[in-house]
């Protein structure tokens, strides 16, 4: 039984492992930020990160196939990869803030303040600012 599992952790070199595992993190890390991108309005990019983030998905996919009955480690490593490119991925949309959205309220004082309140129980940042109107107080 060690022989056999000896034999799979050694199929494959190292360095071809590695280059598996990081390229699958960039490939998924790409797709994130291209979806993102696309909803955001950039199409240009979105579509320039689609184009590479497929060369790599065939060329490292191709890699992986090939061969996997012999090493099945290339398919738990290429797993690997995936989850920790939707890690990373996710990560780097929030150092990015690409999914942040700032929203102006114009309201009156009672209102504003209930949805202050509202917004920060949610766990959402919330930045007031009082205002005069022409017939009333407002909470910005």
């Amino acid at each position: 039984m060690w022989d056999k599992l000896v034999e799979i952790m050694t199929a494959v070199p190292l360095w071809e492992l590695m280059l598996i595992f990081f390229a699958k993190i960039v490939e998924v890390t790409m797709g994130t930020l291209r979806i993102i991108l696309i909803n955001k309005g950039y199409r240009k990019q979105g579509v320039i990160l689609s184009f590479i983030e497929i060369v790599l998905w065939v060329f490292v996919a191709s890699r992986v196939i090939t061969g996997i009955s012999e090493a099945p480690i290339k398919g738990i490593v290429y797993s690997l990869g995936f989850s920790a490119g939707v890690y990373t991925g996710s990560r780097i949309e929030n150092w990015l803030a690409f999914g942040r959205v700032l929203v102006q309220v114009i309201t009156n004082s009672t209102i504003g303040i209930e949805l202050k309140d509202t917004l920060r129980k949610e766990g959402y940042g919330v930045t007031t600012i009082n205002a005069h109107g022409k017939d009333n107080d407002r909470l910005v």
